[in-house]
């Protein structure tokens, strides 16, 4: 998807707590805890789990923890993600790090602004 020239891969995603919300997830390979945007947390009615420090480029941000699943088109996936807000210029409303990329062959072809994620 592209947004002011820039494109994002996104994949369908479904967040899963108390209730189930179908959103946009785009891969952050360089990030170690997914991270789901705060409203969608409180729409899922996501179960707390704890409290972590996440090093972005600007600054240390202490955020709140979740249990959740997340299911892909690959499966479903039991994790912990982290709560943020998410600007809603951006085409997705979760970040997917390496605690579910870790479970999936993904690919990203820029030029032909193709995603591929497929079950190892």
């Amino acid at each position: 998807m592209t947004v002011d020239q820039d494109s994002y891969p996104v994949i369908p995603t479904t967040i899963i707590g108390k209730k189930r919300l179908r959103v946009a997830s785009s891969p952050d390979t360089a990030a170690g805890l997914s991270i789901v945007d705060s409203q969608i947390v409180h729409q899922a009615d996501l179960h707390p789990a704890g409290q972590v420090d996440i090093f972005t480029a600007a600054k240390p941000i202490k955020t709140k923890t979740f249990s959740a699943d997340i299911e892909l088109p690959t499966g479903n996936y039991k994790t912990i993600v982290a709560s943020s807000n998410i600007p809603k210029v951006l085409p997705f409303q979760a970040l997917l790090a390496r605690n579910v990329l870790d479970n999936v062959d993904l690919y990203a072809l820029g030029k032909s602004k193709v995603v591929c994620i497929s079950d190892p």
